[in-house]
């Protein structure tokens, strides 16, 4: 599950609950493949996995933002747009794009 909140002009979005939030071990599964050092050993619950996000009035959208992997360690473009209860987010890859659908918790 994750939150999302204006941070000022931008909006972020933050992982908040995960179905297996543990490891084989049972401890926290932790941010191990995080591009930056430092984050590596904190626990994936709880990152901020959305940043940058800017809404565009124009196009009733949000544009400009990052979206963060944690399983691929990797961040890609993103932006996205509300469709009924549902967040669409689309990011770019090498490959093409992809698309993930959010649905809104109330």
């Amino acid at each position: 599950m994750i939150k999302i909140a204006s941070m000022g002009q931008e909006y972020q979005g933050r992982i908040v609950w995960m179905l297996d939030e543990k490891d084989e071990n049972g401890q926290q599964k932790l941010d191990a493949k995080n591009p930056d050092e430092k984050f590596r050993k904190l626990p994936i619950k709880g990152s901020k996995i959305i940043t940058s996000l800017k809404f565009d009035s124009e196009n009733n959208s949000w544009s400009g933002g990052k979206l963060y992997i944690p399983e691929e360690g990797k961040f890609y473009n993103c932006e996205a747009k509300v469709s009924g209860n549902k967040l669409i987010i689309n990011y770019s890859l090498n490959n093409g794009d992809k698309t993930w659908a959010w649905t809104r918790q109330s």
